[in-house]
């Protein structure tokens, strides 16, 4: 605890126990003997404190203050960001409650709140107007599902929900075992396993059409499960969904290919960046570590390791086997390796790791450099085998093109 929260405590020590050892004072401070003196002697010179050592009982005590001596007052005390936060949203979530069932139970904790609120040097009234808590994203949700929701939830027993889906615009009926409640970002979402759909799921309340309580007992689902399920996941669920559903509203909207756009743009920026500080750290002497046997690594990785593993991901598709040899041996260029190298550096300990730095350059500049060159005329090449083979489906001839190369290739 600061100082400030010191003084407020051995203050309130002396009023309730009148006579007060200084092993109390040192036990629920958890201080040294020097630094409560140090408190004491600042009390009674700034604060006017009429603190004195009652040697007969053992302890300190106020004692009654001279006649013109100045009052004594401790600081204005004030919450910390914690408290007055935990205060105001507790308030609000009160506020929340209405005229629901436990209206009336909540009230007296409702005063003892606002008596929290005024108990510093402001009114309650004066908390509230100059400290806001903005809510976000916040949803009108029906109360009488909520209700049967939660008792649900807390008899462990089925519920037969008619569900909203704001991707599908469409209402379905579900059948589920609800297992917690969960209070996220200002609105209230079920976890429950699905029987409908055999697995966990979230459902948001306010997207509840309808509630009913059955008799069947709802099926435990383990905590780990749900946690590993849901407990992460409802900001990406809630992006994700967003995303999917202005897609599909608005597919032909010409924001889209403005934002397709301003995301290549930002890509291209940042692959300029890593260019330059790849440059600089071949300068710096980057590869100056660089063995043969990484000089080995680097160019197997370009010219053999990476086209196979891509060509061998594209077997099965409609590609032909120039097309997917082509894709495999461009694929995504090498800077995403200085991404994953960086942060398997930051997030464990790799022995040696140093002599990953080198191969990992070295890689990514080969890379550069080979596709760079060979890029234009290796895809020239695939576009002239691919108009042949429209060619020759559709009339069974070769292409004009390909026969005077070829006639050009048999006269030398």
């Amino acid at each position: 605890m600061d100082r400030t929260e010191r003084f407020y405590r051995i203050d309130r020590l002396l009023r309730e126990r009148r006579i007060v050892p200084v092993r109390v004072f040192l036990d629920a401070l958890e201080i040294s003997l020097a630094t409560f003196k140090r408190d004491i002697e600042y009390m009674r010179d700034r604060f006017h404190a009429p603190i004195v050592w009652d040697r007969q009982r053992g302890g300190y005590a106020f004692t009654d203050a001279e006649k013109h001596a100045p009052a004594y007052e401790l600081p204005g005390l004030w919450f910390s960001a914690g408290e007055i936060h935990a205060l105001l949203a507790a308030e609000k979530l009160l506020e929340d409650v209405g005229s629901g069932l436990l209206a009336g139970q909540l009230a007296p904790l409702k005063n003892r709140l606002e008596q929290l609120l005024g108990s510093a040097d402001h009114s309650a009234e004066e908390v509230r107007t100059r400290i806001r808590l903005l809510h976000a994203g916040r949803r009108k949700m029906a109360l009488p599902h909520f209700e049967t929701v939660a008792a649900a939830t807390l008899k462990r027993r089925r519920l037969k929900l008619r569900y909203y889906s704001r991707v599908n615009d469409a209402v379905t009926e579900r059948e589920v075992s609800p297992q917690r409640l969960a209070h996220y970002r200002d609105n209230w979402y079920l976890d429950a396993w699905c029987h409908t759909r055999d697995g966990i799921r979230s459902f948001a309340v306010d997207a509840i059409r309808g509630a009913e309580l059955l008799d069947a007992k709802a099926k435990a689902v383990p905590d780990k499960d749900l946690d590993e399920e849901l407990a992460s996941g409802y900001g990406f669920l809630a992006v994700f969904v967003a995303a999917v559903t202005l897609r599909g509203v608005e597919r032909r909207h010409r924001l889209h290919g403005e934002l397709h756009a301003f995301a290549e743009q930002i890509e291209n920026l940042l692959v300029v960046g890593l260019l330059l500080l790849l440059g600089g750290s071949l300068t710096a002497g980057v590869l100056s570590g660089l063995t043969l046997g990484g000089v080995v690594v680097a160019v197997a990785l370009v010219f053999i390791v990476r086209p196979a593993i891509g060509a061998a991901a594209l077997w099965g598709t409609k590609l032909s086997r120039p097309e997917r040899w082509a894709v495999g041996f461009f694929g995504v260029r090498g800077l995403g390796s200085v991404y994953y190298l960086a942060y398997g550096a930051s997030a464990a300990t790799f022995p040696a790791i140093e002599r990953l730095w080198p191969i990992v350059v070295l890689t990514v500049v080969l890379s550069i450099v080979v596709h760079g060159v060979t890029s234009t005329p290796a895809m020239r090449h695939v576009d002239r085998i691919a108009r042949r083979r429209v060619v020759r489906r559709r009339t069974g001839a070769r292409p004009l093109e390909s026969r005077a190369e070829r006639e050009h290739t048999d006269g030398h």
